[in-house]
Order: C-alpha cells, then sequence, then structure tokens
C-alpha cells in the first residue's frame, strides 16, 4: 500500500486548502533531468512547450515531443527523463478534495470512469492554457465554472487517452520503503531485498520500470526532502542529515546543481521560481 503521508513527494502541493485549491509552477530544462517516479493526492495537469523526452505512467511509455498537455488522475505514479533544450512544463495541481463547493469527489469519479490518463498532441491549445490561468483568479463562481470548462476542453480535444492498469505492486513496495527510509544510508541490496530480488535483477526492473537508476531516484528524493526542511526553517547542516546526506559540502554542491541555488539562498518565497 502507498505510504498515505510521502516525504518530499507532495512539496509541490504545499500550501493548497479550501481557499487556496490551485497551486502553479513552472521548469524550464536547460539540462537533461529525470524527474522520480512519484504521485500526487492532487489533480496534475501539466502543459509542455517545446518540450522532448518521454513520460512513464504505470506500464505506458509516452514520448512527449509535440505533446501539448497531459492530465494526470490523483496517486497516479508517473516520471519523467526530459531533454535539457529550453523547454517548459508549466504544471498545475488542482485538490479536487478541497472542492467542496463542486463536490470535488464527484468529479475526481467522473474522471476516473472517463480515462485514467489523456494526452493531447498539438501544440496549439491556447484555450486550455487560458482556462487554467484563469484558475488562479476569481471567486468561487467563476472557479467552478471555469473549472468544469476546462475538463470538458481537455476531454474533447485529448486524443491518445490510457486506461489505468493495476499499478505494479514492485513500484509500490520500493516507493513506500524509499519513503520510510531515505533518512538513512540505503544500499543497492537493502533496497532489493526489501522487494525480494536479487541485486542484478533490482536494478534492471527499477530502470525498466522507471526509466532511471535506484540512485539517482533515492537521491532526487532526498533533495526534494530537503526543500521541505528549510522551508521549516533548517540550518543546512540539520537539512543534510535529515535528507540523509552525511557530508554538508556534497549535499551542497548536489542542490545547487539540481536547483540552481545554494541552500542557504534558499527561501519558502524562492520555491516556485527554482529553475524556472
Amino acid at each position: 500500500m502507498l505510504t498515505q503521508e510521502p516525504n518530499g513527494v507532495k512539496f509541490e502541493e504545499r500550501g493548497l486548502t479550501e481557499e487556496n485549491p490551485v497551486k502553479y509552477h513552472r521548469k524550464t530544462f536547460y539540462e537533461d533531468a529525470v524527474i522520480r517516479m512519484h504521485y500526487h493526492s492532487s489533480l496534475e495537469i501539466n502543459f509542455c512547450k517545446n518540450v522532448e523526452g518521454y513520460l512513464i505512467a504505470d506500464e505506458h511509455k509516452i514520448i512527449l515531443n509535440n505533446c501539448s498537455f497531459i492530465l494526470l488522475q490523483p496517486n497516479f505514479l508517473h516520471s519523467y527523463n526530459i531533454s535539457g533544450n529550453g523547454g517548459e512544463i508549466k504544471v498545475w495541481h488542482i485538490g479536487l478534495n478541497l472542492l467542496s463547493f463542486l463536490n470535488g469527489r464527484n468529479i475526481e469519479s467522473y474522471l476516473k470512469r472517463n480515462q485514467q490518463l489523456v494526452i493531447a498532441k498539438s501544440r496549439h491549445k491556447k484555450s486550455t492554457e487560458d482556462l487554467l490561468d484563469s484558475l488562479l483568479t476569481g471567486n468561487e463562481f467563476l472557479f467552478a465554472s471555469t473549472l468544469l470548462m476546462l475538463f470538458d476542453e481537455i476531454l474533447e480535444s485529448g486524443n491518445e487517452r490510457f486506461p489505468r492498469y493495476q499499478t505494479d505492486p514492485f513500484l509500490q513496495k520500493i516507493i513506500s520503503y524509499s519513503e520510510m527510509n531515505f533518512h538513512s544510508r540505503i544500499s543497492l541490496d537493502d533496497a532489493a531485498s526489501a522487494v525480494n530480488l536479487s541485486r542484478y535483477h533490482f536494478c534492471r526492473k527499477f530502470k525498466t520500470r522507471t526509466g532511471s537508476t535506484f540512485n539517482e531516484y533515492i537521491n532526487n528524493l532526498r533533495m526534494e526532502h530537503s526543500l521541505v526542511c528549510l522551508d521549516k526553517g533548517m540550518s543546512v547542516s540539520e537539512t543534510a542529515e535529515e535528507s540523509g546526506s552525511e557530508d554538508v559540502s556534497y549535499f551542497i554542491k548536489r542542490f545547487r546543481k539540481m536547483y540552481g541555488i545554494t541552500p542557504g539562498s534558499y527561501s519558502a518565497d524562492s520555491a516556485y521560481l527554482i529553475r524556472s
């Protein structure tokens, strides 16, 4: 069973409330990037511009070239491998469970009945992008009407639809294990043992399922968690230790490489400006 409150994986959803049920940020990729296998409790909509690479979602590998937008259901495991060509992804997280004025649970059930993953390949989806932008402003009535128009637009224009397979128990178990143990030193042998595989078969299976190595995955998880620690006001040394990094200098080096600034320069206000 997936961990209900994973460490780090929901960082992008921080601050979602009934008063503010939508969060937005953007990422520009000037270097090749691997976004680790993860999931969110919110609905995630990605609007892509000139993005090259691929998305792995459940058992699907989807080429992102010429992709316009992607709709991902809550708790849908996915990862990205993106080329550093300057492409941009705008990301909206919508807390469906927070939409009390719209009965968000009914909306979630409706979306699940239709499809689990929607991909639009056309680059010309300005109306959809405008609707997404307008979710960030306005009163409840405007928000509700805009959201319903947005879902209608996405479901009508999506030209690739993928039913959800049963989520891979291997990924469920290793993600849950990693999120519970990333604070400490985890060896490949430890991870392989957790899912009853040899080291060789574990590495091969993990790379096939996620598109990244386990070491890349666990390091990204630690870096994401470091943002949570810094957001709480922890010092750099405390953050390094809490995130499973024994060497503070190495932690600072990795943080700068991933986010473009040092952890000492990071602040909550800069969270959504990193690498944008």
